[in-house]
């Protein structure tokens, strides 16, 4: 486990940096996608775009050009307003020039440009000297210069022709270069995710080595631990949530087994207690019952010996004997109380021992004046246990719960019934009592050896019980009855097979 506690954080950190490097490679791939899109769409953009200028521009030089014809109208009519485009017509050349230098021009069509410009100026010349002919009244002279104009407005023509082919070309050019530069970056692109692939098959393998097989091995050693410990759970090979299982389940048996080792470690030390006790009680008890024995031959003597007036002797050996047979009551219940028990496990009846507990207390019950009221599981099975000494730990505490209510007598409540705590089966045998209940100071002191709250007790019943109970792995539970009078002594057995 502490080997799992130490591994687990560096998984997590190498599991986090090949995640991050995937995540990496699949960024760059996507940049990568991008920046190629963006490029490939803005060269096609930016080409379009030069050639719908193009062609607006065309469609207006073209128009200025085919107003060579209102010149030859005045000349023809002598009217001025057909005059007025030619001053519309230098002002869209200008514009058309300056957007031709504006879209980026360059290589042979940017060359052409100063001399349609430099044509253009000289085409604008011959329309106006015809004009300026003509309002002198030279009209074959501005016939000559109208005539220049339109040859020179078709060498013009063949200027724009030739520049809109180098337009056209460059934008091919662009578009060819946008394409090999899309084409590398798909190479690149392509390149990159084999890359991240292959990286993403080396680190699938490589974790496989790294983790798969020991999560394997660990599955196998979990199994054989399982099987080791009895403890059943499901398999589910390869499926990390079966080993959890697997964890839990050997998990709370260990738990279970530390439990009851520390239940075990307590019974041991609480026996070598006993142990030490018994031995001095073994010694104490020889050197008190010899003397005893004596005593008592020696009173019973003086008691049958005749003598004239008897009485004082008679009640004085009497009262030694009484006395003497208390002391050698005592002794022998500290013997009892101090031998190790050792229960023979046999398959007994509940209610089978509850009759020969109840038969065993039957002069205290009627003495004390209490009666019996029986509530029994007709379910109940059969339990693994020593019936001599559960019988002995049932006839104390019933003799306990009758001395309790005397001399006012009352009803002892018997119940049994199947408990199961902490994933444990028992059976529990219940007595209640209308005693007067159990004090908050005796509770903790109450199964101790030699405690007893009565004038007459020993104070060994109730221990002897707790331990009767403990050896079969079980207890006794004391408390005060809930809106009643008197108390409760719940036995709990633990249930076998």
């Amino acid at each position: 486990m502490g080997y799992l506690a130490l591994t687990l954080p560096r998984t997590r950190v190498r599991l986090a940096l090949a995640s991050f490097g995937v995540a990496v490679l699949i960024s760059v791939v996507g940049a990568l996608g991008v920046v190629s899109e963006h490029e490939i769409g803005s060269v096609t953009n930016h080409a379009v775009s030069r050639r719908i200028d193009l062609v607006r521009n065309s469609a207006a030089f073209l128009g200025l050009l085919a107003q060579k014809g209102v010149v030859a109208q005045y000349l023809l009519t002598g009217d001025r307003r057909w005059l007025a485009p030619l001053d519309e017509s230098r002002v869209r050349f200008a514009r058309w020039l300056e957007g031709a230098h504006r879209g980026g021009t360059g290589g042979s069509a940017a060359a052409l440009l100063p001399l349609i410009k430099s044509e253009y100026e000289r085409y604008d010349s011959m329309r106006a000297r015809a004009v300026r002919d003509f309002d002198r009244g030279q009209l074959e002279d501005a016939k000559a210069a109208l005539a220049r104009a339109h040859k020179q407005a078709s060498h013009l023509l063949a200027l724009f022709q030739r520049f809109d082919n180098a337009e056209a070309r460059a934008d091919e050019r662009a578009l060819v270069a946008a394409e090999v530069i899309a084409q590398h970056h798909a190479e690149l692109t392509i390149a990159t995710c084999l890359a991240g692939i292959l990286t993403c098959l080396a680190l699938g393998i490589l974790w496989v080595r790294r983790i798969a097989r020991p999560i394997q091995q660990l599955q196998a050693r979990v199994r054989s631990a399982a099987e080791r410990m009895c403890v059943k759970v499901d398999y589910h090979d390869g499926e990390l949530d079966g080993l959890s299982e697997q964890f839990l389940a050997i998990t709370r048996k260990l738990e279970d087994t530390d439990a009851v080792l520390a239940e075990q470690r307590r019974l041991l030390h609480h026996r070598e207690k006993l142990s030490a006790v018994g031995e001095l009680a073994a010694k104490l008890g020889h050197e008190i019952l010899n003397p005893l024995a004596g005593m008592k031959i020696a009173s019973q003597v003086l008691a049958r010996e005749e003598r004239g007036e008897r009485s004082a002797a008679d009640q004085l050996a009497a009262a030694l004997g009484h006395e003497i047979s208390r002391v050698e009551a005592l002794v022998h219940r500290l013997l009892d109380y101090t031998k190790p028990l050792t229960p023979r496990l046999e398959r007994c009846s509940v209610a089978h021992l509850l009759d020969r507990a109840l038969e065993a207390t039957r002069t205290t019950r009627t003495d004390t004046g209490s009666s019996i009221e029986r509530h029994e599981d007709p379910s109940l099975p059969p339990v693994d246990l020593d019936p001599l000494l559960i019988t002995q730990a049932l006839t104390n505490v019933l003799a306990n719960a009758a001395q309790a209510m005397a001399p006012d007598g009352g009803i002892i409540r018997i119940e049994t019934g199947i408990l199961t705590s902490g994933g444990q089966r028992r059976v529990r045998i219940a007595i209640a009592d209308q005693g007067p209940g159990i004090a908050a100071k005796d509770r903790e002191r109450m199964f101790q050896p030699f405690f007893t709250t009565k004038p007459k007790g020993h104070g060994l019943g109730l221990s002897i019980s707790q331990s009767i109970l403990r050896e079969h792995g079980g207890h006794i539970d004391a408390r005060n009855r809930v809106g009643e009078r008197g108390a409760i002594f719940e036995l709990q057995i633990p249930l076998r097979g």
